[in-house]
Protein backbone atom coordinates (compact mmCIF):
# COMPACT_ATOMS: atom_id res chain seq x y z
CA UNK A 1 0.00 0.00 0.00
CA UNK A 2 1.37 3.68 -1.38
CA UNK A 3 0.05 7.03 -1.00
CA UNK A 4 0.72 9.22 -3.87
CA UNK A 5 -0.47 12.54 -5.36
CA UNK A 6 -1.95 11.43 -8.90
CA UNK A 7 -4.71 12.84 -11.11
CA UNK A 8 -7.57 10.99 -11.50
CA UNK A 9 -10.15 10.53 -14.80
CA UNK A 10 -13.39 9.17 -14.46
CA UNK A 11 -15.59 8.62 -17.75
CA UNK A 12 -18.87 7.05 -18.08
CA UNK A 13 -21.82 6.55 -21.01
CA UNK A 14 -24.58 8.91 -20.29
CA UNK A 15 -27.85 7.09 -21.00
CA UNK A 16 -26.35 3.22 -20.39
CA UNK A 17 -29.22 2.38 -18.42
CA UNK A 18 -32.10 2.98 -20.54
CA UNK A 19 -29.88 1.43 -23.19
CA UNK A 20 -29.46 -1.84 -21.59
CA UNK A 21 -33.10 -2.43 -21.12
CA UNK A 22 -33.92 -2.45 -24.59
CA UNK A 23 -30.88 -4.61 -26.04
CA UNK A 24 -29.79 -7.84 -25.57
CA UNK A 25 -26.81 -9.02 -23.66
CA UNK A 26 -24.93 -9.63 -26.88
CA UNK A 27 -25.93 -5.47 -27.89
CA UNK A 28 -24.55 -4.20 -24.60
CA UNK A 29 -21.04 -6.32 -24.53
CA UNK A 30 -20.50 -4.91 -28.15
CA UNK A 31 -21.06 -1.11 -26.94
CA UNK A 32 -19.23 -1.54 -24.35
CA UNK A 33 -16.29 -2.99 -26.22
CA UNK A 34 -16.55 -0.32 -29.17
CA UNK A 35 -16.12 2.24 -26.01
CA UNK A 36 -13.36 0.72 -24.77
CA UNK A 37 -11.67 0.36 -28.14
CA UNK A 38 -11.61 4.05 -28.60
CA UNK A 39 -10.84 5.28 -24.68
CA UNK A 40 -7.96 2.34 -24.00
CA UNK A 41 -5.38 3.73 -26.83
CA UNK A 42 -6.13 6.91 -26.05
CA UNK A 43 -5.38 6.61 -22.01
CA UNK A 44 -2.26 4.65 -23.01
CA UNK A 45 -1.03 6.92 -25.68
CA UNK A 46 -1.11 10.11 -22.82
CA UNK A 47 0.76 7.75 -20.66
CA UNK A 48 -2.34 6.94 -17.86
CA UNK A 49 -3.30 3.64 -16.39
CA UNK A 50 -6.99 1.94 -17.05
CA UNK A 51 -7.09 1.05 -13.47
CA UNK A 52 -10.93 -0.91 -13.76
CA UNK A 53 -13.81 -1.01 -15.41
CA UNK A 54 -17.13 -1.31 -14.43
CA UNK A 55 -19.77 -1.39 -17.00
CA UNK A 56 -19.98 1.71 -19.10
CA UNK A 57 -17.69 3.90 -16.51
CA UNK A 58 -13.97 3.88 -16.64
CA UNK A 59 -11.39 4.83 -13.75
CA UNK A 60 -7.74 6.04 -14.75
CA UNK A 61 -4.97 7.83 -13.50
CA UNK A 62 -2.05 9.93 -14.66
CA UNK A 63 0.86 11.48 -13.68
CA UNK A 64 0.05 14.57 -14.91
CA UNK A 65 -2.65 16.74 -14.76
CA UNK A 66 -2.18 18.22 -18.25
CA UNK A 67 -1.96 14.72 -19.85
CA UNK A 68 -5.12 13.80 -17.69
CA UNK A 69 -7.18 16.83 -18.99
CA UNK A 70 -6.00 16.23 -22.93
CA UNK A 71 -6.65 12.74 -22.54
CA UNK A 72 -10.30 13.28 -21.56
CA UNK A 73 -10.79 15.60 -24.56
CA UNK A 74 -9.35 13.21 -27.06
CA UNK A 75 -11.50 10.77 -26.05
CA UNK A 76 -14.40 12.52 -26.31
CA UNK A 77 -13.14 13.96 -29.64
CA UNK A 78 -12.85 10.01 -30.67
CA UNK A 79 -16.31 9.65 -30.08
CA UNK A 80 -17.67 12.91 -31.83
CA UNK A 81 -16.06 11.25 -34.87
CA UNK A 82 -17.12 8.02 -34.19
CA UNK A 83 -20.76 9.40 -33.45
CA UNK A 84 -20.82 10.88 -37.14
CA UNK A 85 -20.59 8.00 -38.44
CA UNK A 86 -23.32 6.02 -36.79
CA UNK A 87 -27.37 5.95 -36.49
CA UNK A 88 -28.39 8.37 -33.60
CA UNK A 89 -29.89 5.56 -31.64
CA UNK A 90 -26.37 3.84 -31.97
CA UNK A 91 -24.23 7.21 -30.58
CA UNK A 92 -22.29 7.02 -27.03
CA UNK A 93 -22.01 9.99 -25.58
CA UNK A 94 -19.60 9.98 -22.26
CA UNK A 95 -19.25 12.40 -19.46
CA UNK A 96 -15.39 13.18 -17.96
CA UNK A 97 -14.71 14.02 -14.96
CA UNK A 98 -10.36 14.88 -13.94
CA UNK A 99 -9.49 15.86 -10.32
CA UNK A 100 -6.15 16.21 -8.62
CA UNK A 101 -4.74 14.93 -5.44
CA UNK A 102 -3.58 12.18 -2.90
CA UNK A 103 -4.57 8.60 -3.44
CA UNK A 104 -4.32 5.36 -1.72
CA UNK A 105 -2.68 2.24 -4.13
CA UNK A 106 -3.15 -0.73 -3.26
CA UNK A 107 -2.53 -3.35 -5.60
CA UNK A 108 -4.51 -2.31 -8.82
CA UNK A 109 -6.41 -0.59 -6.85
CA UNK A 110 -7.03 3.24 -5.78
CA UNK A 111 -9.43 4.95 -3.49
CA UNK A 112 -9.44 8.30 -1.43
CA UNK A 113 -10.83 11.88 -1.42
CA UNK A 114 -9.69 12.37 -4.24
CA UNK A 115 -11.02 9.52 -6.11
CA UNK A 116 -14.74 10.14 -4.28
CA UNK A 117 -14.40 13.62 -5.49
CA UNK A 118 -13.73 12.91 -9.45
CA UNK A 119 -16.59 10.86 -9.38
CA UNK A 120 -19.14 13.14 -7.86
CA UNK A 121 -18.06 16.15 -10.24
CA UNK A 122 -18.41 13.44 -13.33
CA UNK A 123 -22.24 13.33 -11.94
CA UNK A 124 -22.21 17.13 -12.57
CA UNK A 125 -20.83 16.93 -16.22
CA UNK A 126 -22.92 16.69 -19.52
CA UNK A 127 -22.71 14.53 -22.09
CA UNK A 128 -19.42 15.23 -24.53
CA UNK A 129 -18.22 17.77 -21.98
CA UNK A 130 -15.21 17.76 -19.44
CA UNK A 131 -14.74 18.79 -16.08
CA UNK A 132 -11.98 19.43 -14.35
CA UNK A 133 -11.59 20.22 -10.10
CA UNK A 134 -9.51 23.61 -9.47
CA UNK A 135 -6.68 21.21 -7.65
CA UNK A 136 -6.04 20.04 -11.78
CA UNK A 137 -6.57 23.45 -12.93
CA UNK A 138 -3.93 25.02 -10.90
CA UNK A 139 -1.29 21.80 -11.36
CA UNK A 140 -1.97 21.45 -15.38
CA UNK A 141 -0.16 23.59 -18.09
CA UNK A 142 -2.98 25.91 -18.60
CA UNK A 143 -1.97 27.36 -22.21
CA UNK A 144 -2.67 24.16 -23.34
CA UNK A 145 -6.11 23.74 -22.19
CA UNK A 146 -8.36 26.91 -22.58
CA UNK A 147 -10.82 26.62 -20.06
CA UNK A 148 -14.22 28.18 -18.27
CA UNK A 149 -14.72 28.57 -14.47
CA UNK A 150 -17.90 26.80 -13.57
CA UNK A 151 -17.54 28.50 -9.87
CA UNK A 152 -17.69 26.37 -6.76
CA UNK A 153 -20.20 23.74 -6.41
CA UNK A 154 -21.11 21.55 -3.06
CA UNK A 155 -20.67 17.83 -3.61
CA UNK A 156 -22.20 14.71 -1.81
CA UNK A 157 -19.99 13.60 1.12
CA UNK A 158 -16.95 16.07 0.35
CA UNK A 159 -16.77 18.56 3.77
CA UNK A 160 -16.03 21.71 1.34
CA UNK A 161 -17.62 23.64 -2.00
CA UNK A 162 -14.93 22.52 -4.64
CA UNK A 163 -14.25 24.97 -7.47
CA UNK A 164 -14.91 23.15 -10.93
CA UNK A 165 -13.93 24.41 -14.98
CA UNK A 166 -14.85 23.06 -17.77
CA UNK A 167 -13.04 22.14 -20.57
CA UNK A 168 -13.86 24.96 -23.84
CA UNK A 169 -15.36 23.47 -27.05
CA UNK A 170 -13.30 23.51 -30.36
CA UNK A 171 -15.16 27.09 -31.42
CA UNK A 172 -14.33 28.59 -28.00
CA UNK A 173 -17.87 28.48 -26.66
CA UNK A 174 -18.84 25.94 -23.56
CA UNK A 175 -20.13 22.95 -24.11
CA UNK A 176 -23.75 24.06 -23.42
CA UNK A 177 -23.94 26.46 -26.62
CA UNK A 178 -24.07 29.98 -27.79
CA UNK A 179 -27.36 30.24 -26.81
CA UNK A 180 -26.40 29.74 -23.40
CA UNK A 181 -24.25 32.52 -22.87
CA UNK A 182 -27.00 34.87 -24.47
CA UNK A 183 -29.50 33.71 -21.72
CA UNK A 184 -26.39 34.57 -18.72
CA UNK A 185 -26.06 37.93 -20.68
CA UNK A 186 -30.24 38.74 -20.49
CA UNK A 187 -30.26 37.59 -16.82
CA UNK A 188 -26.97 39.77 -15.91
CA UNK A 189 -28.73 42.80 -17.37
CA UNK A 190 -31.98 42.11 -15.61
CA UNK A 191 -30.20 41.82 -12.42
CA UNK A 192 -27.82 44.99 -12.87
CA UNK A 193 -31.26 47.03 -13.94
CA UNK A 194 -32.41 45.86 -10.47
CA UNK A 195 -29.84 46.70 -7.99
CA UNK A 196 -29.90 50.13 -9.89
CA UNK A 197 -33.45 49.96 -9.58
CA UNK A 198 -33.70 49.63 -5.73
CA UNK A 199 -30.53 51.80 -5.31
CA UNK A 200 -32.94 54.92 -6.49
CA UNK A 201 -31.36 55.14 -10.22
CA UNK A 202 -34.19 55.52 -12.41
CA UNK A 203 -32.85 58.11 -14.18
CA UNK A 204 -30.28 56.71 -16.99
CA UNK A 205 -27.30 59.19 -17.55
CA UNK A 206 -27.09 60.71 -21.27
CA UNK A 207 -23.90 60.44 -23.90
CA UNK A 208 -23.81 64.22 -23.65
CA UNK A 209 -23.47 64.70 -19.61
CA UNK A 210 -20.93 61.53 -19.32
CA UNK A 211 -17.79 61.34 -19.94
CA UNK A 212 -16.24 58.33 -22.35
CA UNK A 213 -16.07 54.99 -21.07
CA UNK A 214 -15.64 51.19 -22.59
CA UNK A 215 -18.96 49.10 -23.17
CA UNK A 216 -18.99 45.39 -23.72
CA UNK A 217 -20.27 44.50 -27.25
CA UNK A 218 -23.89 44.41 -27.60
CA UNK A 219 -25.51 41.35 -27.73
CA UNK A 220 -29.41 41.15 -29.51
CA UNK A 221 -30.59 39.13 -27.30
CA UNK A 222 -34.45 39.49 -27.83
CA UNK A 223 -32.87 38.20 -31.35
CA UNK A 224 -32.56 35.00 -30.25
CA UNK A 225 -34.98 34.73 -27.84
CA UNK A 226 -37.89 34.97 -30.31
CA UNK A 227 -38.62 31.62 -32.07
CA UNK A 228 -37.69 31.86 -35.60
CA UNK A 229 -41.62 30.75 -36.64
CA UNK A 230 -43.21 32.84 -34.41
CA UNK A 231 -45.77 34.93 -36.72
CA UNK A 232 -44.27 38.51 -37.77
CA UNK A 233 -47.03 41.73 -37.04
CA UNK A 234 -48.29 43.83 -39.93
CA UNK A 235 -47.65 47.34 -39.51
CA UNK A 236 -50.40 49.25 -39.93
CA UNK A 237 -53.44 46.69 -38.99
CA UNK A 238 -55.40 47.24 -36.08
CA UNK A 239 -58.47 45.15 -35.23
CA UNK A 240 -62.10 46.33 -36.40
CA UNK A 241 -63.45 47.20 -33.09
CA UNK A 242 -60.66 48.98 -31.26
CA UNK A 243 -60.89 52.63 -31.50
CA UNK A 244 -57.98 55.03 -32.84
CA UNK A 245 -57.32 57.91 -30.70
CA UNK A 246 -55.52 60.69 -32.47
CA UNK A 247 -52.29 61.55 -31.00
CA UNK A 248 -51.83 64.21 -28.32
CA UNK A 249 -50.93 67.24 -29.10
CA UNK A 250 -47.26 68.59 -28.45
CA UNK A 251 -47.21 71.37 -25.78
CA UNK A 252 -47.03 74.67 -27.08
CA UNK A 253 -43.12 75.57 -26.44
CA UNK A 254 -42.76 78.82 -23.80
CA UNK A 255 -42.65 82.06 -25.22
CA UNK A 256 -39.20 82.92 -23.26
CA UNK A 257 -36.50 80.72 -21.49
CA UNK A 258 -35.74 82.66 -17.92
CA UNK A 259 -32.57 83.92 -17.35
CA UNK A 260 -30.04 81.47 -15.19
CA UNK A 261 -30.02 81.33 -11.96
CA UNK A 262 -26.79 82.15 -10.28
CA UNK A 263 -27.27 80.13 -7.42
CA UNK A 264 -28.66 77.10 -9.16
CA UNK A 265 -25.29 77.42 -11.34
CA UNK A 266 -23.55 77.76 -8.55
CA UNK A 267 -24.69 74.42 -6.93
CA UNK A 268 -24.58 72.90 -10.32
CA UNK A 269 -20.86 73.48 -10.05
CA UNK A 270 -20.27 72.12 -6.66
CA UNK A 271 -22.23 69.05 -7.24
CA UNK A 272 -20.48 68.29 -10.07
CA UNK A 273 -17.39 69.12 -8.39
CA UNK A 274 -18.01 66.40 -5.86
CA UNK A 275 -19.09 64.14 -7.84
CA UNK A 276 -15.45 64.34 -9.97
CA UNK A 277 -13.79 63.90 -6.51
CA UNK A 278 -15.97 61.17 -6.37
CA UNK A 279 -14.95 59.39 -9.51
CA UNK A 280 -11.46 60.46 -8.78
CA UNK A 281 -11.45 58.05 -4.95
CA UNK A 282 -13.10 55.56 -7.02
CA UNK A 283 -10.51 55.18 -9.53
CA UNK A 284 -8.06 55.15 -7.01
CA UNK A 285 -9.70 52.30 -5.45
CA UNK A 286 -10.15 50.67 -9.07
CA UNK A 287 -6.07 50.88 -8.75
CA UNK A 288 -5.55 49.94 -5.29
CA UNK A 289 -8.06 47.25 -5.46
CA UNK A 290 -5.77 45.69 -9.30
CA UNK A 291 -2.72 45.49 -7.20
CA UNK A 292 -4.33 43.86 -4.00
CA UNK A 293 -5.82 41.13 -6.80
CA UNK A 294 -2.51 40.52 -8.05
CA UNK A 295 -1.22 40.09 -5.07
CA UNK A 296 -4.39 37.55 -3.67
CA UNK A 297 -3.85 35.43 -7.07
CA UNK A 298 -0.09 34.80 -7.09
CA UNK A 299 -0.52 33.64 -3.45
CA UNK A 300 -3.90 31.74 -4.42
CA UNK A 301 -2.04 29.48 -6.64
CA UNK A 302 1.55 29.06 -4.71
CA UNK A 303 -0.72 27.55 -1.59
CA UNK A 304 -2.67 25.79 -3.39
CA UNK A 305 0.62 24.47 -5.29
CA UNK A 306 2.08 23.74 -2.00
CA UNK A 307 -1.63 22.32 -0.62
CA UNK A 308 -0.45 19.51 -3.53
CA UNK A 309 3.15 18.70 -2.87
CA UNK A 310 2.57 18.79 1.16
CA UNK A 311 1.04 15.36 1.52
CA UNK A 312 3.75 13.97 -1.35
CA UNK A 313 6.39 15.25 0.64
CA UNK A 314 4.68 13.84 3.93
CA UNK A 315 4.24 10.46 2.00
CA UNK A 316 8.11 10.32 0.47
CA UNK A 317 9.63 10.43 4.29
CA UNK A 318 6.85 8.46 6.04
CA UNK A 319 7.90 5.65 3.24
CA UNK A 320 11.32 6.37 3.77
CA UNK A 321 11.18 5.85 7.70
CA UNK A 322 9.03 2.86 6.94
CA UNK A 323 11.99 0.90 4.86
CA UNK A 324 14.44 2.07 6.83
CA UNK A 325 14.42 -0.81 9.80
CA UNK A 326 14.30 -3.34 6.31
CA UNK A 327 17.22 -1.78 5.21
CA UNK A 328 19.42 -1.62 8.42
CA UNK A 329 18.73 -4.85 8.71
CA UNK A 330 19.85 -5.67 5.44
CA UNK A 331 23.29 -4.11 6.52
CA UNK A 332 23.67 -5.72 9.38
CA UNK A 333 23.08 -9.56 7.56
CA UNK A 334 25.35 -8.39 4.61
CA UNK A 335 27.88 -7.28 7.19
CA UNK A 336 27.66 -10.28 9.55
CA UNK A 337 28.22 -12.35 6.50
CA UNK A 338 31.63 -10.74 5.29
CA UNK A 339 32.91 -10.95 8.78
CA UNK A 340 32.18 -14.75 9.20
CA UNK A 341 34.07 -15.34 6.07
CA UNK A 342 37.09 -12.89 7.60
CA UNK A 343 36.87 -15.23 10.18
CA UNK A 344 37.05 -18.35 8.26
CA UNK A 345 40.14 -17.49 6.67
CA UNK A 346 41.66 -16.32 10.14
CA UNK A 347 41.60 -12.92 9.09
CA UNK A 348 40.40 -12.04 12.78
CA UNK A 349 41.67 -8.46 12.82
CA UNK A 350 39.64 -7.50 9.63
CA UNK A 351 36.64 -8.64 10.91
CA UNK A 352 36.67 -6.66 13.59
CA UNK A 353 37.02 -3.61 11.80
CA UNK A 354 34.58 -4.64 9.85
CA UNK A 355 32.49 -5.22 13.21
CA UNK A 356 33.14 -2.14 14.50
CA UNK A 357 32.17 -0.48 11.23
CA UNK A 358 28.69 -2.06 11.74
CA UNK A 359 28.92 -0.14 14.64
CA UNK A 360 29.08 3.21 13.68
CA UNK A 361 27.01 2.43 10.31
CA UNK A 362 24.06 1.43 13.42
CA UNK A 363 24.88 5.17 15.31
CA UNK A 364 24.51 6.66 12.26
CA UNK A 365 21.29 5.21 11.03
CA UNK A 366 20.06 5.60 14.44
CA UNK A 367 20.56 9.88 14.09
CA UNK A 368 19.26 9.98 10.42
CA UNK A 369 15.77 7.93 11.78
CA UNK A 370 16.04 10.56 14.51
CA UNK A 371 16.14 13.03 11.71
CA UNK A 372 13.61 12.00 9.61
CA UNK A 373 11.61 11.52 12.12
CA UNK A 374 11.86 14.81 13.10
CA UNK A 375 10.81 15.91 9.53
CA UNK A 376 7.79 14.40 8.87
CA UNK A 377 6.61 15.76 12.04
CA UNK A 378 6.78 18.91 11.62
CA UNK A 379 5.36 18.15 8.19
CA UNK A 380 2.23 16.82 9.71
CA UNK A 381 2.01 19.48 12.18
CA UNK A 382 2.04 22.63 9.27
CA UNK A 383 -0.41 20.57 7.89
CA UNK A 384 -3.39 22.12 9.21
CA UNK A 385 -1.56 25.44 9.41
CA UNK A 386 -1.56 25.34 5.58
CA UNK A 387 -5.21 24.29 5.20
CA UNK A 388 -5.94 27.48 7.97
CA UNK A 389 -3.89 29.62 4.76
CA UNK A 390 -5.40 28.24 1.93
CA UNK A 391 -9.09 28.92 3.38
CA UNK A 392 -7.89 32.01 4.13
CA UNK A 393 -6.76 32.99 0.68
CA UNK A 394 -10.04 31.25 -0.77
CA UNK A 395 -12.30 33.75 1.63
CA UNK A 396 -10.28 36.73 0.46
CA UNK A 397 -10.47 35.61 -3.12
CA UNK A 398 -14.23 35.53 -2.98
CA UNK A 399 -14.82 38.61 -1.43
CA UNK A 400 -12.15 40.21 -4.45
CA UNK A 401 -14.79 39.09 -6.43
CA UNK A 402 -17.67 40.71 -4.66
CA UNK A 403 -15.45 44.13 -3.85
CA UNK A 404 -15.03 43.97 -8.02
CA UNK A 405 -18.60 43.75 -8.15
CA UNK A 406 -19.68 46.33 -6.62
CA UNK A 407 -17.28 48.83 -7.69
CA UNK A 408 -18.65 47.83 -11.05
CA UNK A 409 -21.77 49.07 -9.63
CA UNK A 410 -20.41 52.08 -8.19
CA UNK A 411 -19.21 53.13 -12.02
CA UNK A 412 -23.10 53.38 -13.03
CA UNK A 413 -24.02 55.67 -9.73
CA UNK A 414 -21.39 57.73 -10.08
CA UNK A 415 -22.56 58.34 -13.49
CA UNK A 416 -26.23 58.89 -12.54
CA UNK A 417 -25.09 61.46 -9.88
CA UNK A 418 -23.59 63.60 -13.12
CA UNK A 419 -27.34 64.46 -13.44
CA UNK A 420 -28.16 66.06 -10.16
CA UNK A 421 -29.29 69.48 -10.52
CA UNK A 422 -30.00 69.94 -7.21
CA UNK A 423 -28.52 68.34 -3.46
CA UNK A 424 -28.90 64.79 -3.20
CA UNK A 425 -29.03 62.31 -0.38
CA UNK A 426 -27.19 60.29 -2.69
CA UNK A 427 -23.87 62.54 -2.52
CA UNK A 428 -23.86 61.78 1.13
CA UNK A 429 -24.12 57.81 0.58
CA UNK A 430 -21.51 57.54 -2.49
CA UNK A 431 -19.18 59.36 0.25
CA UNK A 432 -20.06 56.52 2.76
CA UNK A 433 -19.79 53.80 0.08
CA UNK A 434 -16.57 54.65 -1.23
CA UNK A 435 -14.81 54.96 2.28
CA UNK A 436 -16.85 51.15 2.71
CA UNK A 437 -15.25 49.71 -0.06
CA UNK A 438 -11.99 51.55 0.80
CA UNK A 439 -11.75 49.24 4.23
CA UNK A 440 -12.73 46.25 2.60
CA UNK A 441 -10.14 46.41 -0.07
CA UNK A 442 -7.44 47.37 2.80
CA UNK A 443 -9.11 44.66 4.80
CA UNK A 444 -8.27 42.40 1.89
CA UNK A 445 -4.34 43.50 1.64
CA UNK A 446 -4.19 42.58 5.89
CA UNK A 447 -5.84 39.26 5.51
CA UNK A 448 -3.04 38.21 3.51
CA UNK A 449 -0.47 39.70 5.19
CA UNK A 450 0.54 36.87 7.08
CA UNK A 451 0.30 34.38 3.92
CA UNK A 452 4.52 34.43 2.61
CA UNK A 453 5.68 33.96 5.48
CA UNK A 454 3.45 30.69 6.50
CA UNK A 455 3.86 29.76 2.93
CA UNK A 456 7.28 30.53 3.55
CA UNK A 457 7.34 28.01 6.36
CA UNK A 458 6.19 25.39 4.63
CA UNK A 459 8.59 25.69 1.66
CA UNK A 460 11.36 25.56 3.88
CA UNK A 461 9.94 22.49 5.54
CA UNK A 462 9.68 20.57 2.03
CA UNK A 463 13.00 21.55 1.78
CA UNK A 464 14.65 20.20 4.86
CA UNK A 465 12.72 17.08 4.57
CA UNK A 466 13.77 17.01 0.46
CA UNK A 467 17.55 17.62 1.99
CA UNK A 468 17.33 14.90 4.83
CA UNK A 469 15.87 12.28 2.21
CA UNK A 470 18.46 12.86 0.35
CA UNK A 471 21.29 12.72 2.87
CA UNK A 472 19.88 9.58 3.74
CA UNK A 473 19.87 7.97 0.31
CA UNK A 474 23.86 9.57 0.30
CA UNK A 475 24.31 7.46 3.26
CA UNK A 476 22.81 4.11 1.80
CA UNK A 477 24.93 4.70 -1.13
CA UNK A 478 28.44 5.05 0.57
CA UNK A 479 27.52 2.00 2.56
CA UNK A 480 26.93 -0.48 -0.44
CA UNK A 481 30.00 0.85 -2.17
CA UNK A 482 31.85 0.35 1.41
CA UNK A 483 30.23 -3.62 1.25
CA UNK A 484 31.13 -3.99 -2.47
CA UNK A 485 34.52 -3.24 -1.95
CA UNK A 486 34.97 -5.66 1.36
CA UNK A 487 33.41 -8.36 -0.76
Amino acid sequence: MAHRTLTIVFADMQGFTSRTSRQTRAETTQLIQRLRERVQPIVAAAGGTLVKQFGDGFLMTFESPTDAVLAGVKVQEALRAYNATVEPQDRIQVRVAVNTGEVTQEQSDVYGEAVNIAARVQELAEAGSVLLTESTYLAMHRAEVPTIEVGKRALKGIPEAVRIYRVAAEDGWPAFGRRGWLVAALVGVVAVGGLLAARGLSRPPTPEALPAVETPPEVDVLAEAIPADAPAEVPGEVPADVAIEPPPEAPAEPESVPAEDPAAAELLATILQQVQSYNDQHVALREQLSGVESSIRDWRREVARVRLALPRAEGQVAAALQALPGVRENHQQQVNTLVERLRGRGDDYSAGYLTADLAQYEAQAAQWEATLQAHLATLQAGQPSHKELDRTVERAWDELSRVRMDLAGVTSEINALRLLTTWDPRLDQMATTLEALGGRIAALGEATVAVPGELDARQQEMAAAESGLTGWTDFQTQWRTYLTAWR
